[in-house]
């Protein structure tokens, strides 16, 4: 790296910069100088990125390779990075669970059953076939593989749909169920691959067993103990703050305990206390722990990249970002259009899961069976596939405009249509703009007056 730049730069200040890389090289090894060096590199990055109008993300795993052994190597403990990135993971799920509706939830909750297990099943069959058969993996690494390809990053998504603040439309409704269920083939695939080397179905029960449990402490807590402590600890800031996070992290331990991801954990949690009247405020105080941690997270993924032989990845990285990019969404953009939903929606819903699990990173490096190539070659993946959707968020209606021909043969695989929204033809007094905190409020005002009223929003 540092030959790379003496090429570049003036030789008259060639000692100096060598002198500076140099001495970021001789740090002490300690998280503080670790995390320091990641936010400042993080920070540097960003703010070009910002400059030339390009996602933060693709700029946060940028850093990450600049400070890892591909380029100055300046960071070697990326274990205790990776640990703390998890805690971003945490917090992020933990908000979501907190803004959750889960009555919107319900009304897509049949869809995202049948929508998330055949695209799990059909995408795992295939990069299963693939890996065996075009790629030379042994049958245990092709079963690797197709989990690997089947899960899509359930903390990219959410967090750019949160920053779209398009957690509660339609298509994000449908996104987050798909996720959800995701998620919970992940907990049996991560409690069966990491626990025993040979499967049984009599392995699901306790699974089944302990997810009732976690769910069911869940209720009690909702039902019967959490606004009663939540309105005492409400009458200081400070201590609200402090027991959202003692109930998050009660959670994420549960979830440990049982074996299940802790991200599950954080997500239950959020659950439990999102019905509270204070929920907003909460969210406000955790989201700045939030955006730390996860900055970390996006430059520990940088971090972990180190290519050896690049000629030996490059054709299974091929094969893997075709199926990520391609097949996966089309699978998806399938049922739903069978299933009646617009070609809008339908696309939103489909493009937005184009991208590996973190999940996916879990498996591969617990598990010492994994082959160098398919490690290497998922770890790549998933950082071009992450880089990626923040720019398919973002350039997703040019996208959908230039495939709008294409995308209306879909809508005539639906077995029936699904109403969408409603027009009515009788005249309204009033027209709400705008239907969600502060909507809402004025809407139930206008209704107690008997005011007949005429809403538009973006939310189908």
């Amino acid at each position: 790296m540092l030959e790379a730049i003496s090429n570049i730069i003036p030789s008259s200040t060639q000692n100096v910069v060598t002198n500076f890389f140099s001495l970021l090289q001789n740090l002490p090894q300690n998280i503080l100088f670790d995390i320091g060096l990641i936010l400042i590199f993080a920070a540097i990055v960003a703010y070009i990125a910002k400059a030339i109008k390009q996602p933060l993300i693709p700029a946060y795993i940028i850093a990450g390779l600049i400070l890892g052994p591909l380029a100055l190597g300046i960071i070697h403990d990326s274990e205790i990075i990776r640990t703390i990135a998890e805690i971003g993971i945490i917090f992020l799920l933990f908000i979501v669970g907190i803004e959750m509706d889960l009555n919107k939830l319900k009304s897509v909750g049949w869809t995202t059953i049948i929508v998330g297990t055949l695209q799990v099943v059909l995408t795992f069959i295939a990069g299963y076939l693939i890996s065996l058969y075009a790629l030379g993996f042994d049958p245990l690494n092709s079963v690797y593989a197709g989990l690997v390809l089947a899960f899509s990053s359930t903390m990219i998504v959410i967090k750019l749909l949160s920053d779209e603040e398009e957690l509660n439309t339609l298509h994000g409704r449908l996104i987050i169920g798909i996720l959800f269920l995701q998620d919970v083939f992940v907990i049996f695939a991560l409690a069966i691959l990491l626990g025993t080397t040979t499967f049984s179905p009599a392995l699901i029960v306790p699974i089944l067993i302990k997810a009732f449990i976690l769910f069911l402490i869940a209720y009690l807590l909702n039902r019967y103990v959490v606004y009663r402590v939540f309105k005492f600890a409400a009458k200081s800031q400070e201590l609200l703050f402090l027991m959202a996070l003692a109930i998050c992290f009660v959670f994420v331990m549960i979830a440990y305990l049982f074996g299940f991801s802790i991200a599950i954990g954080a997500f239950v949690a959020g659950i439990t206390i999102a019905n509270l009247p204070y929920n907003m405020d909460i969210v406000g105080r955790v989201s700045p722990l939030k955006d730390f941690f996860a900055t970390i997270f996006f430059v520990a993924l940088g971090l972990q990249l180190g290519i050896g032989n690049f000629s030996t990845i490059l054709f299974p990285l091929l094969i893997f970002m075709l199926v990520i990019l391609f097949l996966k969404p089309f699978v998806i953009l399938i049922i739903l259009s069978i299933l009646g939903y617009d070609k809008r929606n339908s696309f939103a819903a489909a493009i937005s899961l184009a991208q590996i699990s973190e999940f996916s990173l879990i498996l591969v490096m617990s598990l010492a069976s994994v082959s160098e190539v398919l490690f290497t070659t998922t770890i790549l993946a998933a950082i071009i596939s992450i880089a990626l959707t923040s720019y398919i968020f973002k350039y997703e209606m040019k996208i959908y405009n230039i495939l709008f021909p294409v995308l209306k043969i879909f809508e005539k695989l639906a077995i029936k249509k699904r109403g969408i929204g409603r027009t009515r033809k009788d005249k309204k007094n009033i027209v709400l703009f705008g239907y969600h905190r502060i909507g809402t409020i004025f809407y139930s005002a206008l209704s107690k007056m008997k005011k007949k009223v005429l809403i538009v929003d973006f939310d189908p």
